[in-house]
């Protein structure tokens, strides 16, 4: 829910789960498509090492656009959500934990944050926003007190939760280079009949087991999967995840 949760750095654990991933799933299209296109360019040593930098570049590049796009849908998500999923599990009027254990939720997120007491029901239900803002920051000094490698489940979630939220951010990208690639696959497969125009020649290519038609395939099955899969109810699951994960070492 938080990257304050990761440990620092850009190449570390977390990024590579929540930036790099999304990254490299965006262009991968390009990636299995020049392969296949292009194959000259992966044998030749220096041409392949080449590849290999401007690979890299590209995934840093992507990476931090990943992180930007995810943090701007992030603000979207939660106007969406009503709030930050830390914060709604925590509300007298949700339902998603018991009311006996929110109630043991509350008084030890009370006891490590320094705050007297969280709101109760009538008193949450009197000013939502002032309550909101007390179980917030509640919330954000258990996360501060939860790092490290004794919580490394908690750091999967987390991490799980910036690889979806970034891949949303990035998923319209996504798309387009999955389209593009498979554009480029057509054109390159039209170009490989000797005669176009000849019905015949469209036979004999399928027949000879040509790769474009099944690489056209999977580009616009991986648009489709991208489209349809990665919603931001696909981000939403990560995130009530995450929460439950972070109450849960209160029973720690």
């Amino acid at each position: 829910m938080t990257e304050v949760a990761a440990v620092s750095g850009f190449f570390n654990r977390y990024s590579m789960v929540a930036r790099y991933y999304p990254a490299l799933l965006a262009i991968a299209p390009l990636i299995w498509s020049s392969a296949v296109l292009m194959p000259d360019l992966f044998s030749h040593y220096r041409k392949w090492t080449g590849s290999i930098i401007v690979l890299s570049a590209t995934l840093y590049l992507i990476g931090s656009l990943a992180r930007s796009r995810g943090k701007f849908i992030e603000k979207r998500l939660i106007q969406r959500w009503g709030g930050w999923p830390t914060t709604i599990v925590l509300r007298h009027r949700n339902s998603v934990v018991d009311p006996v254990t929110k109630a043991r939720y509350h008084r030890s997120l009370a006891a490590i944050s320094g705050i007297q007491s969280l709101p109760a029901p009538m008193e949450e239900a009197a000013d939502p926003t002032m309550a909101d803002d007390l179980y917030r920051s509640a919330t954000k000094r258990l996360i501060e007190l939860r790092r490290g490698r004794a919580f490394r489940m908690l750091e999967d979630e987390n991490a799980s939760y910036g690889f979806r939220r970034n891949l949303l951010g990035l998923k319209w990208t996504a798309v387009c280079i999955a389209l593009v690639a498979a554009g480029a696959t057509a054109i390159v497969w039209w170009g490989s009949f000797s005669r176009p125009s000849e019905l015949t020649t469209l036979v004999q290519a399928l027949g000879a087991g040509a790769p474009f038609p099944a690489l056209f395939c999977v580009d616009l099955i991986y648009a489709a999967t991208i489209i349809f899969a990665v919603t931001h109810r696909f981000v939403e699951q990560a995130a009530y995840e995450y929460a439950a994960a972070l109450f849960r070492t209160l029973d720690q």
